[in-house]
């Protein structure tokens, strides 16, 4: 599932909706969100709220900086426990299981996941992130919640509490060798061209 995830991230050219119970992504994950940002894809992340582990937290929110500078929008459910993990692109690919955002469902646990096409799924999708959103608060430059990381570092060395960040991530990277739907020169093309997974190609899966 991770590498379906990050294929499609990578050919996304209009939106990304994400919701995830557990946000410590691998850093390829953080580079695939970011770049698609970054070549202006409205990325939307709606994520659990801060956990107790102080250390999980520093871990979760330590890539909030550099996606909220690259563009993306997040949220942080409260009141509620966030379970569900779907993902819902350009209106047409779509994702639902039990697969987390986090090492563990790539490398350790056995997960169940679906892909499923279609501006249906893609509509209902959206339906449940605006509900989400509704009731979370957004995180922003302001508000500070991007630097956690820092703020167990006075208990820790900055070397040892990098570590112990990287120890909650991964270190795996995921290259992309077939993708079909590159520009010239092997780069994605900009948002405003057509999406890979728009209906006339589905038509023909």
């Amino acid at each position: 599932m991770n590498r379906s995830l990050l294929e499609a991230i990578h050919l996304a050219r209009r939106s990304v909706d994400l919701c995830t119970g557990f946000f410590v992504p691998i850093r390829q994950e953080v580079k695939e969100l970011a770049r698609a940002a970054r070549r202006g894809v409205a990325l939307r992340l709606v994520l659990p709220s801060p956990v107790n582990d102080r250390e999980v937290r520093a871990a979760g929110r330590a890539d909030y900086g550099r996606l909220l500078k690259a563009g993306a929008r997040i949220w942080e459910v409260g009141g509620a426990v966030l379970h569900a993990k779907f993902a819902t692109i350009d209106g047409a690919w779509n994702s639902v299981g039990s697969s987390n955002m986090d090492r563990r469902s790539v490398v350790y646990n056995d997960e169940v996941d679906a892909i499923i096409f279609g501006g249906n799924t893609a509509a209902a999708a959206r339906t449940l992130i605006e509900e989400n959103i509704a009731r979370s608060r957004e995180v922003t430059l302001d508000t500070g919640h991007h630097r956690d990381l820092a703020a167990i570092s006075h208990k820790l060395s900055p070397t040892a509490c990098k570590k112990r960040a990287r120890l909650l991530r991964s270190r795996l990277v995921f290259h992309p060798r077939s993708m079909s739907s590159y520009s010239s020169g092997g780069k994605p093309a900009p948002a405003s061209h057509p999406s890979p997974f728009a209906a006339p190609r589905l038509r023909n899966l």
